[in-house]
């Protein structure tokens, strides 16, 4: 994803015609792609859009758009298209056993209403522009504060919506390379082979289990990047597991030379001298196949042999096929969720789509 300058723009969406977390707010959002929203440094691949607590992305946030309205109970079966105008609708169900908060935002606008209020089975739905650029749907434990802004844990879907050659595309994934908190499900509609439905198929309460212990925070387990660069944990021993890793690819890899004196929390995040020239590398040492870094490299050899990234290994055991550290996309079998839907008219998002 490449950075592009904020716009200020608004964009009003529809009301609804389908028939306790912790106090830790999150960083910033980032592109789709499962780039980390981490608060790491500026050398990692991270895309600092806008803290969602505050003003958002397109500077438009209004207290008053915290809304109740349109929320209405979910229709499985519905598959309408946008009620009026060019656009994607956006349908935003909560099927988990617990009220939600809604903060849709992306650099061209929030989605509205805002912090629309989600009770259980309730569904959202907004009529998004054609261009929606480093989205995010964000699922609160949390209302907003007295200012209007989105508070408390949380959880994401990311998205990109674009116009090429007259096509609408949808670019969409989840992502857990900063957290997990809640399981998620995209379905996107439209023409093209890529429209597909992904998701973490696991209940609510039983999301967290099996987390590192050392990762886990509240209603969140948190990535191992997050945990050893941004938790302010540098000396937790869990955040040099990889060293003696590292010094191995600098030393037996050309291409891996540059990698000399990087941490293992700068391996989590893929950030420093893994963001971009070391791909291969950041996946293999996450994955614990460095005697075998090449993208041909089955998943079956992941997660087999240590040391490696435990938090990698948990979120693919409990969610296969979803984003758990920004280079997760490399290789010849899809690890990372990510989808482009074209002809693309409507995406779906189910927080705890099994409850």
């Amino acid at each position: 994803m490449t950075r592009r300058t904020w716009a200020v723009l608004g964009f009003a969406g529809l009301a609804c015609h389908c028939g306790g977390g912790g106090a830790q707010n999150p960083p910033g959002n980032v592109d789709a792609g499962g780039t980390s929203d981490s608060g790491v440094p500026a050398d990692a691949p991270v895309e600092h859009d806008a803290s969602p607590g505050g003003s958002d992305a397109a500077g438009v946030h209004d207290a008053g758009d915290s809304s109740t309205d349109g929320a209405v109970t979910h229709d499985a079966g519905k598959s309408d298209a946008p009620a009026s105008g060019p656009g994607v609708l956006v349908n935003v169900t909560n099927d988990c056993p617990f009220d939600l908060w809604i903060h849709a935002v992306a650099q061209e606008a929030a989605l509205q209403p805002d912090n629309a209020h989600l009770a259980q089975g309730a569904t959202q739905s907004y009529h998004a522009p054609l261009t929606w650029t480093a989205g995010r749907v964000y699922a609160y434990f949390e209302g907003p504060d007295s200012s209007g802004n989105p508070q408390g844990q949380n959880d994401k879907i990311e998205a990109n919506f674009y116009v090429t050659s007259g096509s609408e595309y949808v670019n969409s994934d989840i992502t857990y390379v900063d957290w997990v908190a809640l399981p998620s499900q995209i379905q996107t509609l439209g023409t093209g082979s890529d429209c597909t439905t992904v998701g973490c198929q696991v209940p609510s309460t039983s999301i967290l289990a099996g987390c590192p212990s050392t990762l886990l925070s509240g209603h969140e387990c948190l990535s191992a990047g997050y945990y050893c660069l941004t938790a302010g944990q540098p000396n937790d021993p869990y955040c040099h597991a990889l060293d003696s890793q590292i010094a191995a690819c600098a030393s037996e890899y050309p291409d891996c030379a540059g990698a000399a004196g990087s941490t293992t929390a700068q391996v989590y995040s893929c950030s420093g001298a893994f963001f971009g020239a070391s791909t291969e590398y950041c996946a293999a040492l996450n994955r614990g196949v460095l005697a075998t870094p090449a993208a041909s490299t089955p998943p079956s050899a992941f997660y087999q042999t240590p040391p490696f990234d435990t938090y990698a290994q948990w979120v693919h055991q409990k969610c296969p096929g979803i984003y758990a550290f920004p280079y997760d996309d490399f290789g010849s079998t899809n690890q990372s969720s990510d989808h482009t839907c074209t002809g693309a008219t409507q995406m779906n998002v189910t927080f705890c789509p099994k409850g």
